[in-house]
């Protein structure tokens, strides 16, 4: 019954959608990043719906959505999450919707559906204001799942370079009857797709691009210095991405060399000079740290209790504080304190490492004085070089 229910409703929302477009308050666009995909939100005002239209179809995209089951889970979070083929990072519980209801039908080779779901409309208006990257995805229980990264098209050159990556579509949604007859809130034009043809773009009804503006591309001329025209032409639309010079990055590489000799002088150890005064030796816990410092606590000590059972206390906080929900809601004093803790964690983790690389040294020293097995101090120092490695790679 409450399928039947929702059918009716929605099949006269979508009847209000198509026929009766020009009473729209608004609409806004959304491209999904494979280029065949796109997202529609419809204002009215009495609510919201939106449309998702894939273009030719897509054989999960219609295995997910043609029955409705009301077993699925739909959800939608932040784009950044999202991991190719792993299912479950598309599906993070905290980002689920709970009433996500949708109608899907068929148009010619386009597959889309009709969705009705305020709590989906509130997330993703979000997304739009702050034009940020999203990802929406629905599982069916025994069947299959579906995802899609969505962008909001913010301008009409956002739309524009979609002539540069997929023409079809790019003509396709040209003919929509909500490019022609809606308000677009974000182009902020009642007929974007005279926009596009003033702008020197024309399709045909076969949905081929006939004609794009080009403009010349220049080039530095290394003699002169002086820019001048070359034969080639791009679209206007076009970004020219400068090419990465890895040369550019000669500074990574005398930074790391730096720290290797760094880590070398003070880890090393050196003979002892005989010194003609003497200075008051200190007591207490600033001896602790010194002795730490230059490895003399015993080496099972240094690993287990202050590098590994220490060392994870004081990082652990950073998983939390450090989270994109907790900076977003931080205030200007609260950054502050974060980047303090930051710094905090850094030297700590500093000092640690190398207490605990020296007082391997003495471990491997006394043991080679008795002739004994140097493996245990040897597997120390290796877990600690790989450890530095992979902070280092997740740093870059």
């Amino acid at each position: 019954m409450k399928k039947k229910l929702f059918s009716i409703i929605l099949f006269f929302s979508v009847i209000f959608n198509f026929s009766n477009s020009l009473a729209n308050e608004s609409v806004s666009i959304l491209l999904e990043e494979d280029n065949d995909t796109l997202m529609v939100i419809y204002r009215y005002a009495s609510g919201s719906d939106g449309i998702i239209i894939s273009y030719g179809g897509y054989k999960w995209f219609k295995e997910v959505y043609k029955n409705r089951t009301n077993e699925e889970e739909t959800f939608i979070q932040p784009a950044k999450f999202g991991i190719s083929g792993d299912m479950r990072s598309w599906m993070l519980p905290r980002y689920e919707i709970d009433d996500f209801y949708f109608e899907f039908n068929t148009r010619g080779d386009d597959q889309y559906i009709n969705f009705l779901s305020a709590q989906a409309i509130n997330e993703i208006e979000g997304y739009i204001t702050q034009g940020k990257r999203f990802s929406i995805a629905t599982y069916q229980p025994g069947i299959a799942w579906y995802a899609g990264t969505f962008t909001p098209i913010k301008n009409l050159n956002n739309f524009l370079n979609l002539s540069n990556k997929n023409t079809r579509i790019f003509c396709k949604i040209l003919y929509e009857d909500f490019m022609i007859n809606s308000f677009n809130r974000e182009i902020s034009s009642n007929n974007v797709s005279q926009l596009v043809e003033k702008a020197g773009y024309a399709c045909n009804s076969n949905f081929e691009l006939l004609n794009k503006p080009k403009t010349k591309i220049y080039e530095v001329d290394n003699d002169t210095g002086k820019l001048t025209p070359t034969k080639e032409t791009k679209p206007s639309n076009e970004m020219v991405l400068p090419k990465t010079n890895y040369k550019n990055y000669w500074w990574v590489l005398i930074i790391l060399a730096l720290g290797a000799f760094f880590l070398y002088t003070k880890t090393v150890p050196k003979p002892k000079k005989a010194k003609r005064t003497t200075k008051s030796k200190p007591t207490g816990f600033k001896k602790d740290l010194i002795n730490y410092w230059e490895g003399k606590v015993s080496y099972g000590f240094s690993y287990w209790v202050c590098l590994t059972i220490i060392g994870t206390v004081i990082a652990l906080p950073a998983f939390y504080f450090f989270s994109d929900q907790f900076i977003d809601s931080a205030s200007v004093i609260v950054l502050l304190i974060l980047i303090l803790y930051a710094l905090f964690v850094i030297v700590s983790q500093i000092y640690l490492i190398v207490g605990t690389w020296r007082s391997a040294e003495f471990y491997k020293a006394q043991k080679r004085k008795l002739k004994q097995s140097l493996i245990w101090g040897y597997l120390g120092q290796i877990s600690i070089v790989l450890s530095v490695i992979r902070k280092f790679a997740e740093f870059f």
